[in-house]
């Protein structure tokens, strides 16, 4: 059993389901989106393309939220 985890990125360049699927293959556990750049809608398709990928593979993965640091953010 391996004990180490595969953290991707995904990103304009990587969302496509068969490049996630793509992923999902080679050993991704968990998808790291970086909420510093794109908008909430680009982050609620990420979450639901990752999401839907993982659902036709059949896995459960980790999905991981990258924020830039200390700052307030307020959502809008």
């Amino acid at each position: 059993m391996r004990r180490t985890k595969i953290l991707a990125t995904v990103g304009p360049r990587s969302i496509r389901s068969g490049t996630l699927e793509r992923m999902i293959r080679a050993g991704a556990n968990a998808f790291r989106i970086n909420f510093s750049h794109g908008t909430s809608d680009e982050h609620a398709m990420y979450l639901d393309r990752v999401r839907s990928a993982a659902r036709s593979r059949g896995r459960q993965l980790a999905i991981v939220g990258d924020v830039q640091g200390p700052k307030i953010r307020l959502g809008t």
